[in-house]
């Protein structure tokens, strides 16, 4: 074994220190003697006699290092100055052995070769993490209502994950709510591009017919007495609408229920009401574009505090100002 007993290191460490503490007391006292001239014979015999001190103490050995340990200062061969100041492993000779050694460790170090540059565009994973990531989700269905029987399954393909032009959508923070302006959706939700229906007895799907092209679907759901099944189809020229559709008739044709564009900024586009007829949260027809933000504030902001600590909730995105409640008021009317 080439490592050192705790106790052997340990008294190596207090032989370094000795000697160490002696060579700083030298060289005060040295130093003390030339400001007074010498004056003092004490003081000019001092640094001698401390330095056969440090002479007669025994020398620390050391057993051979590991690798991986980092430089320490040694005690082993050559002069004093040159153990106190030269690392374990350095060649001897003092200054000019740190200096040859330094050099001889740049020439040994090898010269970093230039990294590869970044392809332009979007980087993609592995094809083992691509095809993790971009796995179709299990199926989401949804039983009809056992008013009908319970014939039917209502069958959407979800997307694995939102897609950048999602993302990339601005986003109007008003109130805790968060929602695409242009579209008074509320934003960032995962949805579907495909809906069909499946018997229960036959276990046949049929697919939906009627959808727009490229349309986002979502909620969907049956009508109390089962009959029909509504659901929402989003694209950039319509907006949100309703979709009705009635299994049972062949072939599967969704038809528009309303032709109103819908909102869910605040609550849900649409429920059942009378068994088969729809609630609707329509746009305001003519509503006209959102109300600017003022130049100028219409009026200064204050704010009033009694001195005392009122620990308090904190929320994201609060009405701080006049032009955030005329936003909020234009998207939440419906």
């Amino acid at each position: 074994d080439t490592r050192q007993a705790p106790a052997e290191r340990g008294k190596d460490m207090r032989q370094r220190g000795l000697h160490r503490l002696l060579v700083m007391l030298s060289l005060s006292l040295r130093a003390c003697s030339a400001l007074l001239g010498g004056g003092l014979p004490i003081l000019n015999a001092s640094p001698a006699i401390l330095g056969g001190l440090s002479k007669c103490l025994p020398r620390a050995t050391t057993a051979p290092r590991p690798p991986h340990t980092k430089p320490q200062l040694g005690l082993k061969g050559g002069s004093w100055f040159d153990n106190l100041f030269r690392p374990r492993g350095a060649a001897r000779g003092g200054l000019a052995g740190l200096r040859a050694s330094s050099t001889a460790a740049e020439k040994a170090t090898p010269t970093p070769t230039p990294t590869t540059q970044l392809p332009e565009g979007y980087r993609m994973p592995p094809p083992e993490l691509a095809s993790l990531i971009q796995a179709e989700p299990p199926p989401r269905m949804l039983l009809s209502p056992p008013a009908s029987g319970s014939k039917f399954y209502a069958r959407t393909r979800r997307d694995p994950m939102l897609t950048l032009s999602s993302l990339a959508e601005p986003e109007e923070k008003l109130a805790g709510l968060r929602f695409v302006p242009h579209l008074d959706v509320a934003s960032r939700q995962i949805r579907s591009h495909t809906l069909s229906i499946v018997e229960r007895a036959t276990n046949e799907e049929f697919e939906v017919q009627g959808i727009p092209p490229g349309a986002y679907i979502s909620g969907e759901s049956w009508s109390p007495d089962g009959k029909l099944l509504a659901f929402l189809c989003l694209t950039n020229e319509s907006g949100l609408q309703v979709y009705t559709l009635d299994p049972a008739w062949a072939p599967r044709v969704a038809k528009l229920a309303s032709k109103r564009r819908l909102s869910t900024v605040l609550n849900g586009a649409y429920t059942w009401v009378d068994g088969g007829r729809l609630l609707v949260n329509a746009v305001p027809e003519g509503r006209g574009g959102a109300p600017g933000k003022p130049s100028v504030p219409q009026a200064p902001i204050t704010e009033a505090t009694s001195g005392t600590t009122a620990p308090a909730r904190t929320y994201q995105d609060l009405l701080r100002t006049a032009h955030d409640e005329a936003l909020f008021e234009h998207y939440t009317t419906t």
